[in-house]
């Protein structure tokens, strides 16, 4: 038979007198555990023995999400989001407000747009009227806008293969270098 059982404390919920769920004095609801989890995230915590996680089910030409708030109106309401939509089957992620990231359907990863163009596999779009880079870094050697490795699309459409260290651009087939441009910017074949 099904339970319900409040105490000073607690208020538990059960199947044949074994605890299923409970509402603890600090409003945390834990599903298949008597303990919370993590401080800074411990309102809703779910155990199980095996897998566990949560179904969000959605109308196949509609949209399911986590939306993270912090205001009760507007652009506030979701701050931060992911969502997947249904109908298109893509995946977008927001952060201060507006879409950042979209995975679509075909697998391609979008930053700063929403539409692709691309073709011929599966590929990384970043588009932005400032224009798109790529940056690598060695963190051991720093990691400020004056380190590391970049591919640039620049505002104008000049594209840039810049190596902001003191070390050369090596290129290479079949596993072996075939030519280098040097730190003093000399080709070297």
């Amino acid at each position: 038979t099904d339970l319900a059982l409040r105490t000073a404390t607690n208020i538990t919920f059960g199947i044949d007198a074994n605890e299923k769920m409970r509402i603890d004095s600090s409003g945390r609801l834990l599903v298949g555990t008597t303990t919370e989890g993590h401080q800074n995230a411990d309102n809703l915590t779910l155990e199980d023995s095996a897998a566990a996680g949560i179904t969000l089910r959605s109308a196949s030409n509609n949209s399911g999400g986590i939306f993270f708030s912090d205001g009760t109106s507007g652009a506030a309401e979701y701050a931060g989001l992911v969502q997947y939509d249904h109908s298109s089957n893509y995946m977008r992620f927001y952060a201060n407000s507006s879409e950042r990231a979209r995975i679509t359907s075909d697998g391609n990863l979008l930053l700063g747009t929403t539409t692709a163009a691309i073709t011929g596999g599966i590929g990384l779009m970043i588009a932005n009227s400032a224009g798109g880079r790529i940056k690598l870094c060695d963190s051991d050697l720093g990691v400020t806008a004056s380190d590391g490795f970049e591919l640039i699309a620049s505002d104008n459409g000049t594209a840039y293969v810049w190596n902001r260290e003191n070390m050369p651009i090596l290129f290479g087939t079949n596993n072996a270098e075939r030519a280098r441009i040097d730190s003093s910017g000399r080709l070297l074949l």
